[in-house]
Parts: structure tokens; sequence; C-alpha cells
């Protein structure tokens, strides 16, 4: 099925009825659906210290831009979240995470604060005409 069809298919099938699906897929160890969405962090260094998240624990290098582009066209048809760091002086700055997106062919519609550090945006296949 094409990124299109499973566009189509995620808008009328209700969420509920979708996880079930997925249920059912992880217990029969076939993927039969596309995730909901994706969540990119091109960064781990995160000064906050939220208690829901562990983020900051990680002790991994950030993702370089070329890294960071090579994501895009991998991930057909799926809504991605991209995480980054807040302000300058940063390896992956916002410029960086809109212009790979539209480069690849998807276009942010969402941004949203994560933390007092971290910004994120969200991405979507481009549609026809847009």
């Amino acid at each position: 099925m094409t990124a299109s069809g499973h566009s189509e298919v995620r808008r009328r099938v209700p969420l509920a009825a979708r996880l079930a699906g997925y249920r059912a897929a992880h217990a029969t160890g076939k993927l039969q659906q596309l995730p909901i969405n994706l969540t990119v962090s091109v960064t781990y260094s995160c000064p906050s210290r939220c208690a829901t998240c562990d983020i900051w624990q990680k002790k991994v290098d950030d993702l370089s831009v070329d890294e960071y582009a090579r994501i895009f066209p991998t991930l057909e048809g799926v809504p991605i979240w991209v995480v980054y760091r807040k302000g300058p002086g940063h390896e992956i700055n916002e410029s960086d995470v809109r212009g790979t997106g539209l480069a690849a062919g998807v276009v942010d519609v969402k941004v949203a604060s994560v933390s007092p550090a971290l910004t994120g945006l969200k991405f979507v296949k481009r549609r026809n005409g847009r």
C-alpha cells in the first residue's frame, strides 16, 4: 500500500480500532500498520530534569546535520516530530531542521515547546498542490 493509501486509511479508522490493530500486530510479530507518529530527537543534551523523562541521562553524541537529513527519506507517510535545542550555538538549529524537512518533501505544520531548552517541529508529507 502506498503512503497516501495509509494516510487515507488512518483518517477513516478510529483511534481505538487502530490501537487494537497495533496490539494484534505486536502480539503476532507482524506489523500491519504504520505508527501514529514518530519523534526524532536530534540531541540528548537537555538541561531540564523532568520527572517524566530521562533523556538527559543518555550519554551519546548528538546527530549531525547529515545524519539528521538521512532520516526523512526512510519515513514514508508518518507524521514526524523533530526535537532540537533552542537558541544559538548548537550543531542543529531551527533553520537546519526546517530546511532539511522541506528538502525531503515534508512540511512543518506545528511547533511546540517541549521544555525550557527544547523545541519540537511536527512534519507531515506534503500534499499535492501545497
